[in-house]
């Protein structure tokens, strides 16, 4: 079933942050060692005088 809204777009991010949260604590909690990383910025570049182009990107490493 697609998703049709911002609100279940939302929802659906929220557990998928929440369900992340609770691995990576459990992970720190059994390890003692913090194995979460998170890098977010934007590529950007002309690609001719006329064309720019700014694109975000996610680097996310456990």
């Amino acid at each position: 079933m697609p998703v049709t809204s911002v609100d279940e777009k939302l929802s659906i991010h929220s557990r998928s942050l929440a369900s992340l949260k609770l691995e990576i604590d459990l992970i720190e909690q059994e390890t003692g060692a913090n194995v979460f990383h998170v890098a977010y910025g934007f590529l950007e570049e002309y690609l001719n005088p006329d064309f720019y182009l700014r694109s975000p990107i996610l680097f996310v490493s456990n």
